[in-house]
């Protein structure tokens, strides 16, 4: 009779090996994948009759998707510059002042963080605008 029960254990333990073993063979490999959400801050302050001082903050709750960050700018669809946003995420751009009542856009691209087939890490892209004053 004992004989018998560690027979069937050890089958037991044999078939449940072989069954876990299929398990991890059929579970499909999944990478990490992470999108850390991006916010964009735009001020407008014209400096003079033609020079306006484009400003603004890159947030995030992600540390790494304020640092570095590539801002461009443009006045109704037209490229006026880019910047990078520094370690507090703040930036400025100094430019021609834009049209009365001009959209103003500022723009932050993805940024990747961490990319391997294990891991996906990014920031993702934020946009922002403003109407330029009447005056």
């Amino acid at each position: 009779m004992k004989r018998t029960g560690k027979r069937l254990g050890v089958g037991i333990s044999a078939a449940a090996a072989v069954g876990a073993i299929g398990l991890i063979a059929a579970a499909p490999a999944s990478a990490h994948k992470v999108a850390f959400d991006t916010n964009l801050q735009l001020k407008l302050d014209k400096l003079n009759e033609t020079t306006e001082q484009y400003s603004g903050k890159v947030t995030s709750n992600r540390g790494k998707c304020r640092i570095d960050r590539t801002v461009n700018v443009s006045q109704s669809g037209v490229f006026v510059g880019a910047t990078i946003s520094n370690f507090a995420g703040d930036w400025i751009l100094t430019g021609p002042v834009p049209p009365k009542g001009a959209t103003v856009t500022a723009f932050v691209p993805r940024k990747i963080l961490k990319k391997n087939k294990k891991h996906r890490h990014k920031c993702k892209p934020a946009i922002t605008s403003r109407k330029a004053p009447n005056n």
